[in-house]
């Protein structure tokens, strides 16, 4: 090859590189060009985004403000919701403390169709039908209590279904000889009050077996069978009354959460094994 021809190559060489840079250059520049217009679309965004939360954030404080006002203004409202409040928060409790797997439920009150002011037979025996109204019994609850260590849970709901429970973390009853006396309640948690523990070391008494430390038979009085004592702080299997009454101590019982002269709406009584 002669000098000329390798000038030729040599110079359509040169030619190609600079097509190719110059190809290159451009693509460099549009990218940098696209980097460019991406930051620019990503900022603008940003912005909008941060112009929408200012907005989000002035409205809250605005609701807030109304809300605040509003309460102010209107107690009432503010009592409502302090009872909602209050009602979640019962619920809540209820559905931690209501019935699991290996509780056994050893009475019930709910609309009044079972008579509870019975004999001593048959409060020993028990009565009544275990899907409704019913006691399990006096000398099955003696054996079930002495056979291992249950802890007792009352459910207890008025007539506004306001529903709360109370816990004794150890119950055991006596025999029959020992006319049932209620030997062991543990100690007492709930939201129900404790109403029970004025009944601790008494035996249990009915209308035809008066064991209770009273002049009269407080079973008879309050037309009921319990754990009496002189008398009673709790009386759930007295009379199936419908709320406020007019009968002094004589209803379905709780006095420390309605009264002596309000008769309880639903009860349960239910061992559970600890």
């Amino acid at each position: 090859m002669g000098i000329s021809t390798k000038s030729q190559v040599f110079a359509i060489s040169l030619i190609f590189l600079n097509i190719l840079n110059g190809i290159q250059m451009e693509e460099l520049e549009q990218s940098q060009k696209n980097e460019t217009l991406i930051l620019f679309d990503i900022h603008g965004k940003l912005n909008e985004l941060e112009e929408s939360f200012l907005h989000t954030h002035k409205r809250l404080e605005e609701t807030q403000k109304n809300l605040t006002e509003c309460l102010n203004e209107n107690p009432q409202i503010s009592g409502i919701l302090e009872k909602i409040q209050k009602l979640e928060s019962s619920v809540k409790e209820i559905r931690e403390n209501t019935k699991k797997s290996g509780d056994i439920v050893i009475q019930r009150r709910m609309d009044g169709s079972e008579d509870f002011f019975r004999s001593w037979a048959d409060y020993k025996q028990g009565f009544g039908n275990s899907s409704g109204e019913f006691f399990i019994g006096l000398d099955k609850l003696n054996k079930l209590t002495n056979s291992r260590p249950y802890e007792l849970l009352i459910i207890i709901e008025d007539w506004e279904n306001d529903c709360r429970f109370a816990r004794y973390d150890q119950f055991i009853i006596g025999n029959e000889a020992e006319k049932y006396v209620l030997k062991e309640l543990g100690k007492y948690s709930g939201s129900a009050t404790d109403g029970l523990s004025y009944s601790l070391g008494q035996k249990f008494s009915t209308k035809d077996q008066d064991n209770d430390m009273s002049v009269n038979s407080c079973a008879v009085e309050y037309t009921g069978a319990w754990w009496y004592k002189k008398c009673h702080r709790s009386n759930l299997n007295g009379r199936y009354l419908q709320g406020t009454t007019t009968q002094y101590g004589k209803g379905v019982v709780w006095q420390p959460l309605k009264g002596d002269y309000y008769s309880m709406k639903f009860v349960e009584m239910i061992l559970r094994p600890t």
